[in-house]
């Protein structure tokens, strides 16, 4: 998305990348970065905000997600209730059979789970990103206003073609 945006000239969308943690350092299959992308189509202003940002982002990995083996329709205040087949992002492990997550239907809601109900093996990092991302919800601290006009720009802009990545 990052190189996309900043291809298509979308400052607003490339700070935007930017502030929720798009990776800065990612190259692209021609191995460039979005910076060198920014700089050989003379998009300079793209270029200055690129170059504020140089070594100074990373892409944080996902939270790891699994999934729901069996229902938990606890009414227990602090538990997470699931459905067999939800997708759970762990936000911790406090407890040796309890931790501590929410479904990607709903990041708001967090609560503890006990890991007998759920498939124990993460999904790999793409496969969670692409769970995150398809679940159509921001991520815990990320503001839905800001997910979804960024969201609707990208998707806008991809559904004609995706040069430079």
């Amino acid at each position: 998305p990052l190189h996309f945006a900043v291809t298509s000239g979308h400052i607003n969308m490339v700070a935007y990348l930017i502030s929720v943690g798009a990776d800065v350092n990612v190259v692209n299959k021609a191995k460039q970065t979005a910076l060198d992308v920014a700089k050989s189509t003379g998009k300079e202003s793209i270029a200055r905000t690129l170059e504020k940002h140089l070594d100074k982002t990373a892409k944080p990995p996902p939270p790891p997600v699994v999934m729901a083996i069996e229902d938990c329709q606890s009414g227990m205040p602090g538990h997470l209730p699931f459905v067999e087949g939800q997708l759970i992002a762990i936000v911790s492990k406090p407890y040796d059979e309890w931790w501590e997550g929410y479904t990607l239907d709903d990041p708001d809601m967090k609560g503890l789970f006990c890991i007998l109900l759920v498939d124990q093996q993460p999904l790999d990092e793409d496969a969670a990103r692409a769970a995150i991302a398809a679940s159509g919800k921001p991520p815990p601290n990320v503001p839905s206003d800001q997910y979804s006009a960024a969201l609707t720009e990208l998707q806008t802009a991809n559904s004609g073609h995706m040069d430079g990545q």
